[in-house]
């Protein structure tokens, strides 16, 4: 029995492990370039030059670099991710969205917060969803964000969520953090990653497996002494 116990434990430590190493569908750290990542905005451009843009600079929460967009639209603005980030998107419903997203600096308070500040938007066509991954945005610096891939975080149907993930033409993260000012904004650390089951559900299921497997061996070692020895002379 010690052994099917410390068998059991060992297959749910093996399990945890595999648990904190969770599946990391994209990632994106800046780390030499943009990985693809463009800016738009919701403004007309001036002389047919767009207002806003969006470099690679040095620093940021990572250490390693990251996206520095500067606004000078004064409107809502957007980051665009790459072609990894367009198309049938199933496969990552029900992962977690993470990312940090930074106020740094400005001409002047505009009229206010924005809504637009942390929040992912997916487009299918026509059709849009968009959730809020960041809240409570009031001062100058870094904010963590995260979001769930899901239905119920992106205020729609099912039916609705699944459609717009099979086909998304569009995965937009919104950096306006005021209205009405020329701003700076940095974004880093983007992952799209599967959300683990909990170590102890883990431990749990190891738990049962060990326990199916004492009654095979179980019902194997009684069948065994029910048969008997086989009698020389048939062998």
């Amino acid at each position: 029995m010690a052994k099917v116990i410390i068998g059991a434990a060992a297959i749910g430590l093996g399990l945890a492990s595999a648990a904190s190493a969770a599946t990391i569908h994209y990632q994106e750290t800046f780390d030499t370039g943009l990985g693809g990542w463009s800016v738009r905005d919701n403004y007309k451009k001036r002389n047919n030059t767009p207002r806003n843009s969006v470099t690679r600079v040095d620093g940021g929460p990572s250490g390693d670099g990251y996206a520095s967009i500067k606004d000078r639209s004064g409107n809502y603005m957007y980051l665009v991710g790459p072609q990894a980030l367009t198309g049938d998107l199933s496969a990552m419903s029900g992962s977690e969205i993470s990312f940090m997203l930074g106020h740094l600096g400005d001409n002047g308070r505009g009229r206010y917060a924005t809504r637009n500040f942390g929040e992912v938007t997916l487009r299918s066509g026509s059709n849009a969803i968009s959730g809020k991954a960041i809240s409570g945005f009031n001062a100058d610096g870094w904010y963590a964000g995260a979001l769930t891939l899901s239905a119920a975080e992106f205020g729609t149907s099912e039916s609705v969520f699944q459609s717009v993930l099979a086909n998304v033409t569009s995965f937009e993260v919104g950096t306006e953090s005021w209205v009405g000012v020329s701003e700076t904004v940095g974004f880093d650390s983007f992952t799209v990653a599967a959300v683990p089951l909990p170590a102890s559900v883990l431990m749990m299921l190891a738990a049962f497996a060990g326990l199916v497997g004492v009654g095979r061996r179980h019902a194997q070692t009684s069948h065994a002494k029910a048969s008997g020895p086989v009698p020389t002379g048939l062998a």
